[in-house]
This record gives C-alpha cells, sequence and structure tokens, in this order.
C-alpha cells in the first residue's frame, strides 16, 4: 500500500514538473533568453519567448514638439504627450534683431514652460539672464528646440521640478540653475558641451541627473554629473538619501562646489586616483565629519587642494591608511 501511495506521488511530481515547462518556467531546464525588447505606452522591458519579463523600466529621453511626442531613447517608442508652447512671455530682441531672448515670465500663469521656438516670426536661441529667476510659479520645464544658451542665473532660485534640456542647447551658464530647492530630475542633452560652475549648486533635493549616452563630453553615474572620460565629478546629486558615497575608480578632480550643500553626507571615500580638489568642493557640508582616502599621508600631501574646498563643512580631519591628517 505505502509503495503505491509512493508511486502515485512520484507521477504526480513529474506531472507538475511538466506543466510548469510548458508554460516557461525554469523547471525542467527551460532558460529564460530575455532577447526580445518589447514596450507599451510607459515601460519597456527585455521579454523571453515563454512570457517573462525582466529589467522593466520607465521609456527615458527625447524632446515632444507641439505635434509629436517624446521618442525613447531605449526602444524608439513614442511616449508622453505633446508639448503646448508658452504664451505671454516676456522678450527681447537681440543687438543684430536676428533672434529672441526670453527675458522674462510675463503674463504666463501655467506650472508647465515649453520655450517656444519662435516670437515674432524670429526664432528663440536664448533665455536672459535672471529671466526666472526666484520665480514660484513654474513647476516642470522643457529647453529645446532653437534656444542654444541658458544664461547665467536664468533660473535661480525657482520653484522647478523637472528640467528637461534638449537638442539644440549648447551651454548652461553659470548659476543658471543655483538653489532650486524643489529640482528633483535634470535631463541633458547630447548637444550640450558647456557648463558653467555652480550651474546645479545648492538643488537640496536634485537626486536624478541624467546625461544623453550620446553627449562627448558628460555622462551621468548613478544619477551624479561626470566628464565623459570619468576622471572629474563635476555635480554630486545632493537629493540622494545616502550616508556614505564612494567617489568612483578612475575619478582625479572633485569639481567646484561638487558636494556643496549636503546635508546627508556623513562620510565620503575618495578614489585613489583623487590628484585635486577645486574651491567649495565641500563647503558647507556639514554633517559630514568623515573624509576616508585610501593612501598614505605622504601621498595626500600631493593632491592638490584649494584653500577654501572644505570651507564651514564638518571636515577636520582626512583619514589615511597610515593615520589621520
Amino acid at each position: 500500500m505505502m509503495r503505491k501511495i509512493f508511486n502515485a506521488l512520484l507521477l504526480l511530481a513529474v506531472a507538475v514538473c511538466f506543466a510548469l515547462t510548458a508554460v516557461g518556467c525554469n523547471c525542467g531546464g527551460h532558460q529564460h533568453d530575455f532577447k526580445t525588447l518589447k514596450s507599451d505606452g510607459t515601460f519597456h522591458w527585455q521579454e523571453c519567448s515563454c512570457g517573462e519579463r525582466d529589467g522593466q523600466e520607465a521609456h527615458k529621453g527625447g524632446v515632444p514638439t507641439d505635434v509629436k511626442k517624446a521618442v525613447c531613447e531605449v526602444c524608439g517608442v513614442e511616449y508622453g504627450n505633446v508639448v503646448v508652447f508658452a504664451e505671454g512671455l516676456d522678450y527681447q530682441l537681440s543687438s543684430d534683431e536676428s533672434y529672441y531672448l526670453v527675458s522674462g515670465i510675463g503674463s504666463f500663469e501655467g506650472k508647465e514652460l515649453v520655450v517656444p521656438a519662435e516670437h515674432g516670426g524670429k526664432p528663440v536661441k536664448r533665455i536672459a539672464k535672471g529671466a526666472f529667476a526666484e520665480c514660484d510659479k513654474l513647476k516642470n520645464v522643457i529647453i529645446a528646440f532653437n534656444v542654444e544658451i541658458v544664461e547665467e542665473q536664468a533660473f535661480v532660485s525657482s520653484s522647478i521640478e523637472s528640467l528637461i534640456i534638449g537638442n539644440g542647447v549648447k551651454a548652461i551658464e553659470k548659476e543658471a540653475f543655483r538653489e532650486c530647492n524643489k529640482l528633483i530630475s535634470a535631463e541633458i542633452s547630447s548637444s550640450v558641451n558647456s557648463l558653467g560652475s555652480y550651474a546645479f549648486m545648492s538643488c537640496d533635493m536634485l537626486s536624478d541627473i541624467e546625461v544623453s549616452k550620446d553627449n562627448q563630453l558628460f555622462k551621468s553615474v548613478n544619477g551624479s554629473l561626470f566628464s565623459k572620460d570619468g576622471s572629474v565629478l563635476i555635480q554630486y546629486s545632493l537629493g540622494k538619501s545616502e550616508e556614505h558615497f564612494t567617489i568612483p575608480e578612475g575619478v582625479a578632480t572633485i569639481g567646484v562646489a561638487a558636494f556643496a550643500d549636503s546635508v546627508k553626507l556623513k562620510k565620503v571615500t575618495l578614489s585613489k586616483e583623487i590628484s585635486s580638489v577645486c574651491a567649495l568642493a565641500f563647503a558647507d557640508c556639514k554633517n559630514l565629519t568623515v573624509l576616508e582616502y585610501p593612501k598614505t599621508k605622504a601621498d595626500w600631501a600631493t593632491v592638490k587642494t584649494d584653500v577654501n574646498w572644505n570651507y564651514r563643512s564638518g571636515i577636520t580631519e582626512t583619514t589615511c591608511q597610515d593615520g589621520n591628517v
């Protein structure tokens, strides 16, 4: 009797295994291949022949226009909505009268700012200095189309939460988005080839800077901004929740104000390749008390540090392999 029960259970187990194999389970030798890229209106993912999904993420990249949705840079699918250009902005005609600059918010009362491609029959090529400084109406901003330059302090201390700098924009001047304390995410296109000092300084909530993979000068690593070759850490994303950050291998320079005003970081571990720490790199990082250097005190003495690199920070000593300095 017991043998019959055992045999019945064995047959049942084999049947279940075959059934699971038929629907694509890894039981019975099936290996997921995830070779097919699929998508819907919001996400894309890799899909196995059995229907299992892997690596699902939201569409990203691309800039919508007034007639076409954005195109995802990963899967090529259109997503989101078309844009509506802002109306009622103030403009200033260039000295040669060939283009316009956006000079202020004017009568525009919306929260979604899409800078128009043209005004008065001429292209809009620049956003003027201080045009949207301290503006508390804006939430989402798209700068693209004919705009080539975002001048200094254009959005300083404004209320923007998301930013898309699309293709065509070449330069972001100094302090353009400084102290945008509600800014969470920023996308930088392939055309940007100049970034001024302090451009994203003191953006307390900024946790994700994304750079187009086709940009020749900049890249993003885990949401922070680096030079394309990875040798310069330009801007750490202050909105991250981590208390300890390890600077990636290969980084030789910590840029101007790269960590300035971080309130969450308590410890930073430097890369062994560090050779220079620029002005205000760790300024006002009041909770940052531990700076760890993975080489000797003699090696640290060769690192070029600006006179005010740790201005008003919590750093009192640098921990090296053979002691503190």
